[in-house]
């Protein structure tokens, strides 16, 4: 996909939706799904520590990556411009950390609680993610930042 000059000027990546909308969304079908099969991994949810480590480490992580957008005075949310692009602190390993700990929250929660078609659920979530966010802002970086987000695009992976 390639940015429009007019979707430029509006200066935002256009993508389709919010990203924690996305997960949301993906997540609550998954719920929802869960309990009308009536099914769930074979542990006791609650009782089961290694969703929970994922979910805390993601949360750290998604501090983590926020923290750094903050620093460097730009936006988070996807509707606004960004203004300088950000590399340091988590984003000097994966291009995308936010959405990795969104993943790992999402991850954590459905093991946690024991939702197996939940966890399921976020293959097509992730696909829609890809497509529908970070291909589209990845269009609108290369629009804006041209050689510098290109040299940082072929230093740092997508996603790990």
């Amino acid at each position: 996909m390639t940015i429009k000059p007019s979707k430029l000027n509006n200066d935002n990546p256009d993508v389709i939706t919010f990203p924690a909308a996305v997960f949301v969304t993906f997540f609550i079908t998954g719920i929802i799904t869960d309990r009308a099969l009536s099914y769930g991994l074979v542990f006791d949810g609650f009782r089961h520590p290694f969703g929970w480590v994922i979910t805390l480490i993601g949360i750290v992580l998604y501090g983590w990556a926020s923290r750094q957008f903050l620093k460097a005075a730009t936006y988070i949310r996807v509707r606004k411009p960004t203004i300088t692009l950000v590399t340091k602190g988590p984003y000097k390993f994966s291009r995308n950390p936010m959405y990795i700990a969104a993943t790992m929250i999402y991850a954590g929660f459905s093991l946690a609680f024991g939702k197996s078609i939940t966890l399921v659920f976020l293959i097509p979530c992730l696909a829609v993610l890809q497509y529908g966010v970070i291909v589209r802002e990845e269009d609108y970086l290369k629009a804006k930042f041209g050689d510098k987000y290109l040299k940082y695009q072929n230093k740092v992976r997508r996603w790990v």
